[in-house]
């Protein structure tokens, strides 16, 4: 009996996901790890949905998908013919498929159909046929071996969104916001950190992420039982005590008085330059020139004879 995981992959998953492309020969992914298809997988990570699936602790298939369409589908050499391909398919469920005529049968017993005329591919070689999935009530019962149990790493009554991406149910965005609560409170990790970490685990977006993190965060002040001003008040009072306190170490003073400062921006924040070559930085002076003689000792000022010729305007 063959045990399938499907586990969800994020944007740095890459190499893993390459290294099932590769032992499965794909034509656009084998052989050296090439920007094309880097840029293709994390298109479908971040915008999309990528999907491995395990068959014993090993990788062994891998699915693509973005704006509901089949990018890449490939099961490695020694373990296709198990029925992986078909198992990944029906669990996906994109909508459109891309395929050679060779696998318009394979993909039209999974409830595709053919829509328009086939073209030919860019290397000349083979015709495209361009496919979309039925609606539920037209599909056929999936087509897989009696023996294969599946097993999900996400819960199966998740519905797919649009964008191919599984959206949560209530218990799951509760469970998601209840981690993101113990990252902030338990493990006292910064946003950047509980962000990436909230998109890897759970193959989200960013923005996903950050409300996660909102909702974390007044889930936490609803659990304390008092306002923000309350706690505001009490930061303020604690920290003026330790600036006050003669035993206090003058680091723990210093760090104490920081924090007061933040609090009610005392420090302006520093202006923001435009980077130039390097680290080198560029300020942009405005200088009148009113006639030819002016822009002549301007040219001298500066030491620069690359100035391009100026109109000069009457002043206003």
């Amino acid at each position: 009996m063959t045990e399938i995981t499907f586990i969800s992959l994020g944007p740095d998953d890459y190499d893993r996901a390459k290294k099932v492309l590769n032992l499965a020969k794909h034509p656009g992914f084998v052989g050296r790890a090439g920007f094309v298809g880097r840029e293709q997988y994390y298109r479908c990570a971040t915008h999309g949905t990528c999907t491995i699936a395990v068959v014993d602790g090993k990788d062994v298939g891998v699915a693509l998908i973005a704006k509901e369409k089949l990018q890449a589908l490939s099961v490695i050499i020694k373990a296709q013919g198990m029925g992986i391909g078909a198992a990944l398919v029906d669990r996906m469920k994109p909508r459109w498929v891309n395929c050679i005529g060779e696998r318009v049968a394979w993909f039209e017993k999974r409830g595709y159909k053919t829509v328009g005329e086939p073209r030919v591919s860019h290397n000349g070689k083979h015709a495209q046929f361009l496919l979309e999935r039925l609606s539920g009530d037209q599909i056929a019962a999936p087509i897989i071996p009696q023996d294969m149990v599946l097993e999900t790493s996400v819960k199966t009554n998740m519905e797919p969104s649009v964008n191919g991406r599984h959206k949560p149910t209530v218990e799951e965005y509760t469970k998601r916001v209840e981690y993101a609560a113990k990252l902030i409170a338990v493990k006292r990790l910064s946003h950047a950190q509980v962000k990436r970490i909230l998109c890897k685990k759970f193959s989200v977006h960013f923005n996903s992420a950050l409300r996660y993190i909102v909702n974390a965060k007044k889930l936490l002040l609803t659990r304390t039982g008092k306002p923000k001003q309350d706690h505001l008040a009490n930061a303020i009072a604690f920290y003026e005590s330790i600036v006050g306190n003669k035993e206090a170490t003058l680091d723990e003073r210093m760090k104490a008085q920081g924090h007061l400062d933040d609090i009610f921006q005392l420090v302006p924040k520093p202006e923001k330059n435009l980077a130039g070559i390097g680290t080198m930085n560029i300020t942009f002076v405005e200088h009148r020139i009113e006639n030819q003689e002016q822009l002549n000792a301007f040219k001298q000022q500066i030491g620069s004879s690359t100035l391009p010729e100026a109109t000069c305007l009457p002043s206003q």
